[in-house]
């Protein structure tokens, strides 16, 4: 599972604002000539917001197979030969050497590219469970992952993470 968190926070900012506004009935400034200002000023307002959540959005859809990659990857579902030579070979490591079921939540913090190149910030919390169900190993760590787009794929150039 992974969550998206910037985009989360402005879908929330925009369901706040249509509940508000149902509340308050602002109706009547859209329709009343004396708040002509401000009308157009918030028809500008939705209509920016509107155009940053439509292009953030497909930027992160663009990116969404990097995160299931990343993901299958620390879940132990990706074979060692498609990792190989790849920085992503990182994450892939043995169910036997961390001795149990992982479980993983994976949160993009933000993705920044123009669609050749770019970054995602992300926090990855790892957590192993062993057969009896006891946690035996776990982190939570913040995560930047250069990108690049090869062949329409993107694939992880570098990895940085905190100590």
């Amino acid at each position: 599972m992974y969550i998206d968190l910037f985009f989360t926070i402005i879908v929330i900012i925009c369901v706040v604002l249509i509940l508000i506004n149902k509340k308050y009935k602002f109706k009547r400034f859209f329709t009343n000539k004396k708040y002509k200002f401000f009308t157009v000023t918030i028809s500008i307002f939705i209509a920016i917001i509107s155009i940053i959540v439509i292009i953030y959005g497909t930027i992160l859809f663009d990116t969404n197979n990097v995160m299931k990659e990343v993901r299958d990857t620390l879940l132990f579902k990706t074979d060692y030969a498609e990792t190989a030579n790849k920085q992503i070979d990182k994450y892939n490591i043995s169910s036997g050497y961390v001795g149990g079921k992982p479980h993983v939540l994976l949160v993009r913090l933000s993705t920044r590219h123009n669609f050749k190149d770019g970054y995602i910030w992300a926090w990855y919390w790892f957590r192993v469970y062993n057969t009896e169900g006891k946690l035996t190993s776990y982190w939570w760590t913040p995560t930047k992952w250069k990108i690049h787009k090869e062949n329409g794929k993107w694939e992880i150039v570098e990895i940085y993470e905190a100590p």
